[in-house]
């Protein structure tokens, strides 16, 4: 789009502004509802960065904040950022999990079996609390491969959340 980056939080925050007006019909410094546009409509916005300063942004200006990718260890600071405004703000964790025994050490993956995988992702909702939970599939093996594995995680995630 021809954007310049030199000032990422600036121009996430007049984007999100913007994109929200826009939504809502309302002009403003850089939108003009025009007569033929759509009627207004909530549509929740999100912020996913890494970054302190985005996550943060995230928590004072979106409805939301996707937070995938990071070190495993760091997860809760990346949470504590999401929350760091006193809103209610949506956090969607989002884990990258690994199936195959043959796969790297990844600091920012679950990893092993899918039971495996859904003891940590347990943890993970146990510790954080975050309003939603998915998995990010990073094996590059076929979809219906990891879709398989995933299914039958969320089925052991299932079993033991529910024995407490």
């Amino acid at each position: 789009f021809g954007l310049g980056f030199e000032r990422p939080v600036r121009l996430m925050r007049e984007a999100i502004r913007t994109a929200r007006d826009t939504l809502e019909r309302r002009d403003s410094d850089h939108y003009r509802v025009m007569p033929h546009a759509a009627p207004a409509r909530r549509v929740p916005i999100y912020v996913a960065a890494k970054g302190e300063q985005l996550n943060r942004l995230g928590a004072n200006e979106a409805d939301g904040v996707f937070l995938s990718g990071f070190r495993l260890a760091e997860v809760g600071q990346a949470v504590e950022w999401a929350r760091s405004s006193g809103r209610a703000v949506h956090v969607a964790l989002y884990a990258s999990v690994r199936f195959r025994t043959d796969a790297p050490d990844d600091p920012t993956a679950l990893s092993g079996s899918p039971a495996e995988i859904a003891r940590g992702l347990l943890e993970l909702v146990r510790r954080h609390r975050p309003d939603s939970i998915g998995m990010a599939l990073v094996d590059g093996d076929p979809v219906d491969t990891m879709l398989d594995a995933a299914i039958e995680t969320l089925r052991a995630y299932r079993s033991i959340s529910s024995r407490g």
